[in-house]
């Protein structure tokens, strides 16, 4: 038998059974998430979208609800392992942001300027 992660979904994404015994994965999508405004969201709604499983309007309502989710599970070791504290992972991963696709809205939180979900 199949065993589901337990939220029953991966980190950024809506799929249960792709990257579950890689602890970094979740940063690393989470990482080309804010480099190139492509999430783990979008990666698997294309595939299924191609394998016919959703529709393109399916595909448009999961990634604006999981697209550029952060990815707690895991990150105390990750950080471990890098020797990072969280507030420097932060500065290292926005200093990768692209500002041609994201702006800061009331100098607070970040957004994309043209996610295809909006």
């Amino acid at each position: 038998m199949l065993s589901l992660h337990p939220n029953k979904r991966t980190t950024g994404t809506f799929t249960n059974f792709d990257s579950l015994d890689d602890k970094i994965d979740g940063q690393h999508y989470y990482t080309m998430f804010i480099k190139f405004g492509q999430g783990r969201a979008m990666n698997d709604a294309c595939r299924d979208i191609r394998d016919g499983f959703i529709s393109r309007d399916e595909a448009l309502l999961l990634m604006k609800k999981y697209d550029g989710e952060f990815p707690k599970k895991d990150l105390d070791e990750v950080l471990e392992f890098l020797d990072l504290r969280k507030s420097e992972f932060l500065d290292i991963i926005n200093k990768h942001r692209n500002e041609e696709i994201w702006y800061k809205n009331n100098k607070k939180s970040w957004h994309l300027y043209d996610a295809i979900y909006f």
